[in-house]
């Protein structure tokens, strides 16, 4: 800053701590103060924005009894001349300095307490002068002495408004800089909210519940998780065997009760994933099986599976085709089956107006590479459209 900027920002902060007292012209205002520093240090608008955002957190402070209410002048001073700062190093955009001076203003509103019980002990000496001028008559000493006392209050804000004019811009752009993105989110967020309480947008009481709803949540979430794992634990058998001939490890550990789902019957070859289940063990779906959510209350249930297979185990897989509904065409696709030796488990056709067939037909194949093989032979028949892997379960 240049000479003349950091004393017209003095002259400002003095006004302001001076003002505290008086209350005549309310420069101590956050919007009054935060638009003078803006508008002599060339940044008018973000003054505006910044004064108009503190204001209205300074609505909620008031001295209540013996307890003081943050110190508005020094917080509207130190904040607005911080945001100056980030705003002349060059590279702080406009939003993040502003919202960098709020979260700022509330621990120095706090700190200024601070320097008000300084003066206010000083002040209690210059009472007992100011009734010592009294009991001699000497008003102009009053006078004096109650010049000093405002002008004290006035000192109190231009001191440390003129450190902070020292600081060097770069270092306050830097610091906004390399601010995370976690905290500055914060920083606006919890600003607005006290913006919000100090104008009665919200009462303290909806905040409170609010955030002790969400703590719960959090609370619940760990225990979810701490259930989940526990859950894992006793899945474990004493001896490593493999499930039903499934043929999965469960995170290496081959001795965990796992069981394919329904809804997707994975093969060996495709990409899985276990959930694990109530009571069920764990239930290994394909990785894009539309019944396995990935929300964020069901994500600590989802576990790394894998193949161990040895090749000799077999595994169910519905297939859906579609062909024309001409005589004899279910017998020629049994007996490509049966020439390359694939046991049939179920078969349900339904045919269409169209004079098609759409035959839904559960199989029994070792992975993935025989079922691409089995289709391929099956697409090769006459009046055969299509042929594909059918998931029309809902079983998890």
């Amino acid at each position: 800053m240049n000479p003349i900027t950091i004393l017209l920002i003095v002259v400002v902060a003095f006004l302001a701590g001076m003002e505290g007292i008086l209350d005549e012209f309310e420069f101590h205002q956050p919007l009054v103060a935060c638009t003078l520093i803006g508008l002599v240090s060339g940044h008018l608008t973000e003054g505006i924005m910044l004064g108009g955002s503190l204001q209205l957190m300074a609505l909620g402070w008031a001295n209540i009894g013996a307890a003081v209410a943050p110190d508005a002048s020094l917080a509207s001073v130190a904040s607005a001349i911080l945001m100056v700062l980030g705003l002349n190093g060059g590279t702080a955009d406009s939003q993040g300095a502003i919202t960098a001076a709020i979260a700022v203003a509330v621990p120095l509103s706090v700190a200024g307490l601070f320097l008000t019980m300084i003066c206010r002990t000083i002040a209690t000496g210059i009472v007992h002068i100011m009734d010592s001028a009294a009991e001699k008559a000497d008003f102009a000493a009053i006078e004096r002495w109650q010049v000093i006392g405002i002008l004290m209050q006035g000192v109190r804000i231009a001191i440390p408004a003129a450190c902070l004019c020292f600081i060097p811009s770069e270092a306050v752009t830097a610091a906004l800089d390399a601010m995370p993105a976690w905290l500055s989110g914060g920083m606006a967020v919890g600003g607005g909210m006290v913006a919000a309480v100090g104008y009665g947008g919200f009462a303290v009481n909806t905040v409170l519940i609010k955030l002790l709803e969400l703590h719960k949540k959090d609370l619940q979430k760990q225990e979810e998780k701490t259930n989940s794992l526990a859950a894992l634990e006793k899945l474990k058998t004493k001896k490593p065997v493999k499930h039903n001939g499934t043929g999965i490890l469960v995170k290496g550990e081959p001795g965990l009760l796992v069981r394919l789902a329904k809804c997707c019957s994975p093969v060996p070859g495709d990409p899985i994933i276990g959930f694990i289940t109530r009571g069920r063990g764990v239930s290994v779906h394909r990785a894009d099986c539309p019944n396995v959510t990935h929300g964020q209350n069901d994500v600590d249930r989802l576990i790394d599976v894998e193949w161990d297979y040895d090749g000799n185990e077999r595994f169910e897989v519905n297939m859906e085709i579609v062909a024309y509904d001409r005589t004899g065409i279910m017998a020629e696709i049994m007996a490509t089956l049966a020439e390359m030796k694939i046991s049939i488990l179920s078969v349900n056709a339904k045919t269409s107006d169209t004079k098609n067939v759409t035959i839904h037909m559960g199989i029994s194949i070792k992975d993935l590479a025989q079922f691409e093989f089995v289709a391929t032979k099956i697409r090769r028949l006459k009046d055969v459209y299509a042929v594909e892997r059918y998931t029309g379960g809902s079983q998890t």
